[in-house]
């Protein structure tokens, strides 16, 4: 069993700002024997002390994020556009949107450790932890089983992540929207993505007045 806490202003802030708290997180495993529960903290001595005796293919042993692929890609499809519907809003986070009528599947911007934040039965809160030491985060996702099997376990650039929550209009836990859209949010503002410098798209990013149509070169990953 593996908990994630998260610090309580972020959950009460409605997950504003969660590069700032993101080195924050404490990750726990947790196992039984005999008698109560015992939880111990990733990284940690006892943590090590137990690791032997969880089955392999039930815990990922280290937190390393895999190498760098090259350069961060936008998430979605190469040759899919999409349209850049707010600028910096919640910290670091800016939405984009599928034009009509195309696929609404998210794939990793580059190669990284993949958790999940928050997952309240509707919708994901995702993090890649990437080798360079930045972080980029993906909410407003529904998770397929192939995904969920992917949680505490490095991925590679373009590996699918899930796709848009179908609704409209929502709210649950994990967040909420007034459209369809993923919510993208990076630890490093000056980030540059398919050539695309994000502090400088964020300036012209629109929800109404002709929003700009970014395209992307990001192919998807072989299944594993």
């Amino acid at each position: 069993m593996k908990i994630l806490l998260v610090p309580t202003i972020l959950i009460e802030q409605n997950w504003q700002n969660v590069e700032t708290y993101s080195r924050d997180f404490v990750e726990l495993i947790g196992w039984q024997e005999r008698g109560p529960w015992q939880m111990a903290r990733f990284g940690s001595k006892e943590f090590y002390a137990v690791q032997d005796l969880i089955p392999k293919d039930m815990i990922a042993r280290a937190i390393v994020p895999p190498p760098m692929a090259g350069e961060y890609l936008l998430p979605w499809a190469e040759g899919q556009v999409w349209w850049a519907i707010q600028g910096w809003h919640d910290g670091n986070a800016l939405d984009f949107q599928p034009v009509t009528g195309q696929r609404a599947n998210v794939l990793a911007s580059e190669s990284g450790w993949l958790r999940e934040i928050c997952g309240d039965g509707y919708q994901s809160f995702l993090e890649l932890r990437h080798a360079d030491g930045r972080s980029t985060f993906y909410l407003h996702l529904t998770l397929p089983r192939t995904v969920r099997d992917l949680l505490d376990h490095p991925v590679q650039r373009g590996q699918f992540l899930g796709e848009l929550f179908g609704e409209a209009r929502f709210a649950t836990d994990c967040g909420r929207g007034l459209s369809r859209h993923l919510h993208f949010v990076t630890s490093d503002r000056n980030l540059v993505m398919n050539g695309y410098l994000l502090s400088e798209l964020a300036k012209v990013a629109s929800c109404c007045a002709a929003p700009p149509m970014i395209v992307s070169s990001n192919v998807k990953a072989d299944e594993p």
